[in-house]
């Protein structure tokens, strides 16, 4: 593993040389003009000019972004798939020039790059503290959107509760699912679906995408799901081990970059039809009631309610389980 300081000697040398070089890069902030992975020919030297793709170093780490304005040492970068440009970097920052096609910005994307250009020409250092709240705007954005997309109005308003008063009391209504094991599978063209057990690197890897703690789920498995570009997990469900008629799934999510392609259907699919070819007749899932992203995952799949649990919690710590029949 090379450190930052050793980075930038190998740049400085690079460029020095003007050496041409071919590597390839992961991330999708270069989309649709570079996908990840993709070969890219490098032109080391700091001759770019305004809509070259640059590779730069930042903080340690390597950058492929396209170059938007320079203003004396201090250049202005953005990645094609991104609408907010990049903090400032300086000259010696660029390793060198990508060859690589221009495109065409979204209307956000002039917006953004006209505002901020403006004010990076005439002072570059100020235009940090305009550039570093739109991102903060953006991510606001994508993760207010993407709660009401999952939960709704109901689920974002319970979550609001269950953060606040709901360390007081709180009441959640939690579905019991069951789901014919013996399902179709085809699954994505792109990705690759695999088993692992909690031995595996991989099992760790999904724990992390569920945000729970691998240490506690070493009597699960886990299903998953990997795109074949670039071996990343994109999705992943766990579930207890051993096959009784009846399986136990233990929570399903999918990375975001992945969502909004039905990876978390496909995944379910394989599962449920690898559980089947084991014995298992059912699949049985717990959901909360303002989880509708789930629900809708579920009930697309032809699963059934088969119960409902009332649930209500005192203090975080007292917790009292009610089932009630759903009709």
């Amino acid at each position: 593993m090379v450190d930052a300081r050793e980075l930038a000697a190998i740049a400085t040398l690079w460029k020095r040389e003007r050496r041409t070089f071919t590597a390839s890069f992961g991330g999708v902030s270069m989309l649709p003009t570079i996908a990840p992975g993709a070969p890219l020919e490098i032109v080391c030297g700091d001759d770019a000019m305004p809509g070259d793709v640059i590779l730069f170093l930042h903080r340690g780490q390597v950058v492929v972004h396209r170059l938007l304005a320079t203003r004396g040492e201090w250049m202005l970068t953005r990645g094609d798939a991104n609408p907010v440009p990049d903090l400032p970097i300086t000259r010696d920052a660029v390793v060198g020039r990508v060859a690589a096609p221009r495109y065409d910005e979204s209307a956000w994307q002039r917006r953004s790059r006209l505002i901020v250009t403006s004010v990076f020409r005439i002072a570059p250092r100020l235009s940090r503290l305009l550039i570093a709240p739109l991102w903060q705007i953006r991510r606001a954005w994508l993760g207010s959107a993407a709660l009401f997309l999952r939960y709704g109005i109901a689920g974002v308003l319970a979550r609001m509760w269950s953060k606040t008063f709901g360390r007081l009391i709180d009441v959640e209504i939690v579905l019991t699912m069951r789901l014919r094991a013996a399902q179709p599978f085809a699954g994505e063209a792109e990705f690759r679906y695999e088993r692992h057990a909690p031995e595996s690197k991989r099992f760790d890897d999904a724990a992390r995408l569920l945000r729970v703690d691998a240490s506690k789920r070493r009597e699960q498995e886990v299903f998953v799901a990997i795109d074949g570009s670039d071996e990343t997990l994109a999705a992943c469900t766990f579930n207890d081990r051993g096959t009784d008629a009846v399986a136990h799934q233990r929570g399903v999510t999918v990375a975001p970059r992945y969502r909004g392609r039905g990876l978390a259907a496909s995944v379910l699919q394989f599962q449920a039809r690898t559980l089947a070819d084991e014995g298992a007749a059912e699949i049985e899932y717990h959901v909360g009631l303002t989880n509708r992203a789930s629900r809708r995952t579920f009930a697309k799949l032809g699963a059934s309610v088969v119960d409902r649990w009332i649930i209500v919690t005192l203090l975080r710590r007292f917790r009292v389980a009610r089932a009630a029949n759903p009709s």
